[in-house]
């Protein structure tokens, strides 16, 4: 029997032929594993070793057994069995076993170094092992069957092999064997009249052996109609599995285009803003601080500031004041220049005329510019607008002196 050895160290896994001792049936490893599955249940497992998934474990009491605690376990066993003092006894653990079995194998003198290598595990510490076959049986079976007494390595492995038979026990017992196997089988077959296992084997072998054979010349008969129906199922499954992911990879693509549209649409309403915003700006940065009060013209209508005083009167008021815009006559002076007061009631007159609601007092000049080409407004101011009005930050920042709210 071949076994594949792994080993724990490097996980290097190679072929380890088990032969039987020649020597003694103590160390036999096929007569101590049929003890174990025969006389002590080496094969039976219960519900408790099922569930785990030890139902094909060789050893299912020591399977959660780490292997330092197998090495001590070894190790007390070893020095149990020598007798003399302390210090001797220390000598010896479970590493003994491997020194004297590679010991044994260097000293043997049909055993190459090849040999004791395949058996042990161990490298020859040459680009050799590469290209060694060390999954063949026969390449450590020689160091094998050194380890169990065999001395003529070469003849014992060409040797013929012999299934076990009853016959190996000897002419002497073959009635007894008789006998126990009619008792303990219950074989008996009336069909041939006698009770000789030997002889009732061999007839129920024939009758095996033709009812096998008459079951073989039997081939069903598969309808050639339900196979192409069979067939045609199958390839257009195929084909609206395809169909299928390609429909999942298009609504992908789709929802990704979406995306970037969407992300595109924001981006470009940004730059718009940010573009008017900068257009407003520019349009004041060129608006000289300094020059004369122009009128304010449209096509018909002529819009004048108007007194501070209106700013703080009533709605109806402020409306009457806007409704009746006035032009100087000709040959008067201009109108007084308008101050800050008159920059804000044109800023309410923007408001009202846009029909846009109330807004707080930092929002006025910011509206007031962006409709000065609707209205007109090309001058309000002829000297700077003072520090406590000036934009900050995108914002105007009136004083808290004017109450606008």
């Amino acid at each position: 029997m071949d076994i594949k050895w792994k080993e724990m160290k490097n996980i290097h896994v190679y072929s380890m032929g088990i032969v039987p001792d020649l020597v003694h049936w103590l160390f036999d490893f096929y007569h101590c594993f049929g003890c174990y599955f025969m006389v002590e249940n080496g094969l039976m497992r219960t519900d408790e070793e099922i569930k785990p998934g030890k139902v094909n474990v060789v050893f299912p009491s020591i399977f959660n057994t780490v292997e330092s605690s197998t090495s001590r376990k070894l190790t007390a066993a070893i020095r149990s069995t020598i007798s003399g003092p302390p210090d001797v006894k220390n000598r010896y653990s479970a590493r003994s076993l491997r020194y004297g079995a590679i010991t044994e194998l260097a000293l043997h003198r049909e055993l190459s170094v090849f040999a004791g290598c395949a058996r042990s595990g161990h490298s020859t510490g040459t680009t050799v092992d590469d290209y060694i076959d060390d999954n063949n049986p026969a390449y450590g079976l020689q160091a094998g069957m050194a380890r169990c007494g065999y001395q003529d390595l070469a003849s014992n492995l060409k040797a013929k092999i012999e299934v076990p038979r009853l016959e190996a026990l000897g002419v002497e017992v073959a009635a007894s064997v008789d006998e126990l196997l009619t008792r303990e089988a219950q074989i008996f077959d009336h069909r041939y009249g006698h009770t000789s296992p030997e002889a009732l084997l061999g007839e129920w072998s024939k009758l095996i052996t033709s009812d096998l054979a008459s079951r073989r010349m039997q081939t069903p008969v598969i309808n050639a109609d339900l196979v192409s129906l069979a067939a045609g199922l199958n390839q257009a499954l195929s084909m609206l599995t395809g169909l299928t992911n390609q429909m999942q990879s298009l609504a992908q693509h789709n929802e990704n285009l979406e995306k970037k549209i969407a992300t595109q649409s924001s981006e470009l309403a940004s730059l718009r803003e940010d573009s008017r915003k900068s257009a407003i700006k520019l349009s004041v940065l060129k608006t000289p601080q300094h020059s004369g009060r122009k009128r304010a013209k449209s096509e018909n209508t002529y819009v004048d500031v108007i007194s501070p005083a209106v700013l703080f009167q009533s709605d109806e008021v402020t409306r009457a004041a806007i409704a009746a815009p006035h032009a100087p006559a000709v040959g008067k002076k201009d109108p007084p220049k308008p101050q800050l007061t008159e920059v804000l009631l044109a800023a309410r007159t923007v408001q009202q005329k846009t029909s846009q609601p109330l807004m707080q007092k930092t929002d006025f000049l910011d509206l007031l510019l962006e409709h000065r080409e609707t209205l007109y407004l090309e001058k309000l101011h002829e000297t700077p607008i003072a520090p406590h009005c000036q934009r900050q930050g995108g914002a105007s920042i009136l004083s808290s002196e004017v109450n606008i709210s």
